[in-house]
């Protein structure tokens, strides 16, 4: 990201700086990596022309890094703490105000109203009959929560009885673990039978119109017409393998997690929550 200014770092309290940003290349993007690239792509969309700075509308006094860089011009908008949480929530749908303060434990009334504020100014969400929801402009955030979440699962560990588990927990889990890149080109159904939950797992047909990380929905609940594959077992134990901590056939040599299929969709779902 040789584009942006080094020279100040600190974050300051201002009107916004200029928006007339430089168009980034596709090897940019390459050399950026697979996170960097999708970060820097979110942010260049984001700071494009006609989406308002935060504070620039004058409801909001907002902190801006006064760089000329889309990186820290999107993180004017999506930096604070909080914002990237709301827009997860909101990837799973509509929610009004109480179902988010339920969900995001920890947060005040009125933070919670500030932020709201700050992405409807930006354009990121939008009400609809007393709901939020995210607009087209906020849907191009998705990629970047993926990738944030994916890279996040390192971090992971057997979860504790002091850590938040909202409800949609599982469903989020099982759409960072699985891996867009290694998807079938056919569509794949898969049950997951994990913990108390029964999941959906949808893979469409490859597309060139559809990213490989939008071909994945989870779903609640089993399935409706036939499926390729049904997995039983824990979400501890899909997260360890994912991260590589146990191998399949150490899963699969214990009785309380199985794998229902052909060879082929046992392979294929395999190959989706594998670590490589």
């Amino acid at each position: 990201m040789g584009e942006c200014n080094q020279k100040d770092r600190s974050v300051t309290s201002g009107p916004s700086v200029s928006r007339d940003l430089p168009q980034l290349t596709g090897q940019d993007m390459r050399r950026e990596g697979n996170l960097g690239s999708r970060l820097a792509h979110s942010a260049f969309v984001l700071s494009a022309t006609n989406v308002p700075v935060l504070g620039q509308t004058g409801r909001v006094a907002n902190k801006t890094y006064a760089q000329w860089c889309p990186v820290s011009l999107a993180l004017d908008i999506i930096g604070e703490r909080w914002t990237l949480l709301i827009v997860r929530d909101l990837w799973f749908g509509l929610r009004r105000f109480s179902e988010l303060e339920a969900e995001l434990t920890g947060i005040s009334p009125s933070l919670l109203s500030s932020r709201l504020r700050q992405l409807t100014d930006a354009k990121i969400i939008e009400q609809v009959g007393g709901r939020y929801q995210l607009t087209e402009r906020g849907a191009d955030l998705l990629d970047v929560i993926n990738e944030i979440g994916r890279w996040g699962i390192g971090l992971m560990e057997k979860r504790s009885d002091d850590l938040q588990y909202s409800d949609f927990f599982p469903r989020a889990a099982v759409g960072f673990l699985a891996r867009p890149e290694v998807l079938p080109d056919r569509s794949f159904v898969a049950e997951l039978h994990l913990d108390d939950r029964v999941l959906t797992l949808r893979v469409a047909e490859a597309s060139a119109d559809i990213r490989p990380s939008r071909r994945i929905s989870v779903h609640d609940g089993p399935a409706t017409g036939t499926i390729d594959v049904r997995v039983d077992g824990s979400l501890d134990d899909l997260r360890r393998y994912r991260q590589g901590t146990v191998l399949l056939t150490e899963l699969l040599a214990v009785e309380s997690f199985t794998i229902e299929g052909s060879p082929e969709a046992r392979t294929v779902i395999g190959r989706v929550f594998s670590a490589t």
